[in-house]
Parts: structure tokens; sequence; C-alpha cells
């Protein structure tokens, strides 16, 4: 949710910055913000293992059994690791890879040619910031809806 947020709030307020103080201060500002938004939130939120906030991994409990003075343990089926040369072989690594691969060109491609196609067309900058950034709630929720549906494939192996 917070990636939406931040480009309906972030569109207009970066254009008016362009608009107002010229597109080095643009991107000046949007550097800034990240270091003062994003970094912070990350270092107070961001966990990289579940030891980090006391959980164990994939949901596991500790066994507090005590066999013969010895801690009992159950086999635990072993999750399979994939070397990168065996996970670049299979299917689903390749399906996966194309389809971020034409999201990202979609979306970089639509981000980077929007503002100017419409500019030249003699439409306002800030009217174009305002209509990309309200763009993004439809879009949010087609690609929640989108993910729901279709990503239980993905964790199927296809």
């Amino acid at each position: 949710m917070a990636a939406p947020l931040g480009l309906i709030i972030g569109f207009p307020v970066v254009q008016w910055i362009i608009s107002n103080f010229g597109w080095r201060t643009g991107w000046v500002s949007l550097g800034a913000a990240a270091i003062v938004i994003i970094l912070p939130i990350s270092l107070l939120l961001l966990r990289r293992q579940p030891e980090d906030i006391g959980l164990l991994p994939d949901g596991d409990t500790p066994n507090q059994e005590v066999v013969n003075g010895q801690e009992a343990s159950s086999p635990t089926p072993s999750e399979h690791q994939w070397p990168r040369e065996e996970a670049i072989r299979t299917v689903a690594f390749w399906r996966l890879t194309l389809t971020f691969s034409l999201f990202v060109f979609a979306t970089s491609s639509m981000a980077f040619f929007r503002l100017p196609f419409f500019a030249d067309q003699g439409m306002n900058v800030s009217t174009i910031a305002i209509a990309a950034s309200t763009a993004q709630i439809p879009l949010f929720w087609v690609q929640r809806r989108l993910v729901d549906r279709f990503l239980p494939l993905a964790w199927k192996g296809w």
C-alpha cells in the first residue's frame, strides 16, 4: 500500500518542484526523500532473518520435549536449496524472469515517455502529474487482484 500512496503523492509533488525549481532540484529532492523517509523506515522495520525477531525459519517451533536428558527433535523435511546453475535450468525461473522483465519494460517505458509525450501535445505538466498519480489507484487494485489470482500458480511451479 505504501508504493501506490507514494506514487499518488509523489508525482504531483515532484512535478511542482521541477516546475518551480528545475529538474536538478527535483532529482536532489527525490534522493533526499529516499534518505529521509525510506532509509529510517527500512532500518527500523526490515529484518533479514526470522531469528532477528525471535522466530524460527518457515514457522518452525522450538521443540521443548526432553527424552533421556536430550532434546527430542522430530525430523522435518528439508527445503530444497537451489544453486544458481540448477535454478537457471528450470522453466519456472524463465517464466518468472520473462514476466518481471516485460512488466518492468512496460512500466518504465510508460514512465519515461508519458510526460514528454503529453507535454508535446500541449497538456499542462501539473495536470499530467495529477493524472498519472490518480491512475495508480485502479492499477494498484487490478495488480492486487491479478497477484491474488495467479501467484499460487508460481508457487506450484507451473
